[in-house]
């Protein structure tokens, strides 16, 4: 199953990247850098490996790349913010 995170998504300095920012319960609103491969553009979404669900609207995350303002990869985002693609 594949794991999709909505964010807002810009073009990055590279041709082959995109600029994104998310909202996290865990550390606020933060932003990365992420291969175009990594995200759909037309949606908003860029992929995340899902690392643990509490069963509640907390749901643990990996993200594609390290954020720029915490030094994790993991974070804790809401649950209505994933998207599921079989």
């Amino acid at each position: 199953m594949t794991f999709w995170l909505r964010c807002s998504l810009e073009r990055g300095m590279f041709p082959c990247e995109y600029a994104v920012e998310m909202e996290t319960l865990s550390a606020g609103r933060i932003s990365l850098f992420a291969p175009d491969y990594k995200v759909k553009v037309d949606e908003n979404l860029v992929r995340v490996e899902m690392l643990q669900d509490n069963d509640d609207d907390e749901v643990f995350v990996r993200l594609p790349s390290p954020p720029l303002e915490i030094t994790s990869q993991t974070v804790k985002v809401s649950r209505s913010s994933i998207v599921t693609f079989a």
